[in-house]
């Protein structure tokens, strides 16, 4: 058994008439664990690896030498904070002042703030987000059900580049949303943007007692969004997973073509859809047996657009005869037909204790059309002990790389799970920029755990070398803070990373302690976070 040295604690909790003022709260040289009240208070780190927590006042914050663990988000207050020296991470709301000396910087977007407690209240799940110029957008589900889907979309959105944002949720989805739809919850919410068109187009799966639909919420700016358009209706329990994306291509000849690719659970295949007229119209669903001779269940279906037109769905399959496998279809006629299914890679994963973490490929493509693809894998651990970020690459669309393990540095008995992918679409060849943002868990038990943390790793050079990691969560996020989801405790089935304005901007859910048996689960992006990558 391991041996842990607990930090000095110092919990300083006022009432009275003395507590209004607020207090002076300061650590010693030693790595110190520092709360503030309810009141405006004044909290100094003084020396070593300290944690500092704002309370529900407007406080100042202020670390030291060391390398600081800053919490000043989800209480609303306007507070301030001052990092030091060190390698430091704040977690802030969007109205709190953060110092320039403060390494990474994570904000909190958005929150649920409804009333009705039918979902488990106060989560949001899985966000998605696309980056168009300098307006980045980004949907995710809001009021989590225990046993799947949520009550709500919501959406927040940035037009510089990820400096300042608004939110909302997405209208008339669901029973709940304002004004209200025919579905009783929504999830899987995805986003991609029309160049030809001018539009953003929101995609989320809906499910009524008798229907499972797609909906497709419109908007010019980001900000207002259209009333849903249905892109296809079935009977319960037929669709899952689905995903947009949009053939920007200058050259492409399917240029403004959109298209969703989704599992068919009644046939046990992946099939997509098409419009071409800015999602107010989508084809008949059109699709190709993703394996089905050789795999019971195939799922996480992820489609991608090359600038030459040709379109590529990546997807997970899972099968009891034959190895797991990350498999890809190929359209060269805008989705009207699919060759047969290939295998990019064969896919070795280990189940992540506790928390659903299903292996689903995240890709993304650069300037010149070389796709890549990440997943979590076991293959390079000793008996798949635990899993690496794995990735793959094709300049054709054709022929794959054989997998590669991002060279993160961990302890060996440290999982990776969930990466979101980002490339950088102004980039090619050997210069591609490319991020991967990634949960990991330490070891976990009845007594103690390690908690998940949120980390963002990148490469400058088309992933010949990569840079250090840097963790974006202040503190460690502990399993019973996390929503339930039947399956494990769920930040999210996929989180997203998208380039705007030259640097990658991570999306990702982040659990804090709960209060009074009330969830504290939100969306957050890392605006900060500096990780020079190795040349």
């Amino acid at each position: 058994m391991r041996r842990f040295l607990a930090p000095a604690i110092l919990l300083l909790a006022l009432s009275g008439p003395g507590a209004a003022a607020g207090a002076n709260i300061d650590g010693t040289a030693r790595a110190d664990r520092l709360t503030g009240t309810d009141s405006a208070d004044l909290i100094r780190g003084l020396g070593g690896n300290d944690f500092l927590r704002g309370g529900l006042g407007e406080d100042r914050l202020l670390g030291g030498p060391g390398d600081d663990r800053i919490a000043v988000h989800y209480d609303g207050g306007r507070d301030t904070v001052v990092c030091g020296n060190g390698q430091d991470i704040v977690n802030a709301d969007l109205v709190d002042t953060v110092g320039a000396d403060c390494e990474v910087v994570g904000r909190q977007l958005s929150r649920d703030g409804g009333s009705d407690f039918r979902g488990q209240h106060e989560t949001q799940v899985e966000p998605d987000s696309f980056a168009y110029g300098r307006t980045i957008v980004t949907v995710f589900q809001v009021g989590r059900f225990v046993y799947g889907g949520a009550m709500n979309i919501g959406f927040s959105t940035s037009k510089d580049a990820g400096a300042t944002w608004r939110s909302g949720l997405l209208p008339a989805l669901s029973v709940f949303s304002t004004p209200a739809g025919r579905s009783v919850l929504v999830t899987d919410p995805t986003i991609a943007y029309d160049a030809r068109h001018d539009v953003w187009l929101a995609v989320s799966l809906a499910v009524t007692p008798e229907t499972d639909e797609f909906l497709v919420s419109r908007s010019r700016d980001g900000l207002t969004w259209s009333l849903p358009v249905v892109v296809s209706r079935a009977d319960e329990n037929t669709y899952d997973k689905e995903w947009v994306v949009c053939d920007n291509g200058a050259s492409s000849r399917f240029r403004g073509r959109c298209y969703i690719s989704y599992l068919d659970l009644r046939r046990g295949t992946i099939v997509t859809t098409h419009s071409s007229d800015g999602g107010l119209t989508w084809s008949g669903a059109g699709g190709q047996p993703a394996g089905a001779v050789i795999r019971d269940h195939v799922n996480g279906a992820q489609p991608i657009v090359r600038p030459d037109g040709m379109l590529l769905v990546l997807y997970t399959g899972y099968g009891f005869a034959f190895a797991d496998e990350i498999g890809v279809l190929r359209s060269v006629d805008g989705g009207a037909t699919f060759v047969e299914p290939e295998r990019v890679a064969d896919l070795a994963d280990r189940d992540v204790p506790g928390i659903r973490a299903p292996p689903l490929p995240s890709v993304e493509i650069d300037r010149t059309g070389t796709v890549y693809v990440a997943w979590q894998d076991c293959r390079f651990r000793l008996d798949c002990s635990g899993n690496d970020i794995v990735w793959v690459r094709s300049r054709n669309g054709l022929t794959w790389s054989d997998p590669a393990r991002v060279p993160i540095r961990i302890p060996d008995d440290v999982s990776l799970f969930t990466p979101g992918l980002a490339v950088d679409a102004t980039t090619s060849g050997d210069r591609a920029r490319i991020a991967v943002a990634y949960h990991s868990l330490g070891p976990c038990n009845v007594l103690t755990c390690s908690g998940v943390n949120v980390n963002l790793v990148t490469s400058v050079n088309a992933g010949r070398t990569w840079g250090p990691a840097r963790r974006l969560n202040a503190e460690p996020m502990q399993p019973f803070w996390i929503a339930d989801s039947g399956l494990g405790r769920m930040l999210a089935d996929y989180i997203s990373t998208s380039y705007t304005g030259g640097r990658a901007i991570p999306v990702f859910a982040l659990a804090s302690p709960p209060v009074a048996e009330s969830f504290r689960q939100a969306i957050f992006v890392a605006t900060r976070a500096f990780t020079p990558a190795r040349r």
